[in-house]
C-alpha cells in the first residue's frame, strides 16, 4: 500500500482520488486553478495534501447563496 500513501501524485492518480476526469484535471492546469507542479516539461505532480485544500475551498456546501 506504499502507492496510497505517497504525497505526490501522477496526473492519472490526482484524477482518480479527486473523482473526476483527466481531460477536467488538465484544464484545471491550463487555467491554474488546481496546485500542481510540472517536473520538466511535461510532467506533472500533484501535492496530495494541497488537493485536499483545494478541494475544501471548492465546496459550495460551506458558501452562502446570494440572492
Amino acid at each position: 500500500m506504499e502507492r496510497e500513501s505517497r504525497k505526490w501524485l501522477t496526473i492519472k492518480e490526482a484524477a482518480r482520488y479527486i473523482g473526476m476526469s483527466v481531460g477536467f484535471l488538465r484544464k484545471a492546469v491550463r487555467l491554474r486553478s488546481v496546485p500542481h507542479t510540472r517536473v520538466g516539461t511535461k510532467a506533472l505532480r500533484f501535492d496530495r495534501d494541497a488537493l485536499d485544500q483545494w478541494l475544501a475551498t471548492q465546496s459550495t456546501a460551506e458558501k452562502p447563496i446570494q440572492c
